[in-house]
């Protein structure tokens, strides 16, 4: 665990959804997050990302759009 000014980070608490619709980069990336610790979810539409916020907690939103 790392902390840094008053801030824990916890990677075993923090998820991560994935959102691509290649599912090579989206398969390769999910596995390289949940190598390194973390849980991982995964989604090749915005429905099925819907969802999956619905559903549970995603810390964090970051976006690259093509």
């Amino acid at each position: 665990m790392k902390q840094e000014k008053n801030f824990i980070f916890d990677k075993i608490k923090c998820n991560i959804l994935i959102v691509d619709d290649s599912k090579t980069i989206n398969n390769v990336l999910t596995k390289k997050f949940k190598t390194n610790g973390y849980t991982t979810f995964n989604a090749y539409t915005l429905l099925e990302a819907r969802e999956i916020i619905k559903q549970n907690e995603i810390l964090g939103k970051a976006y690259e759009i093509f």
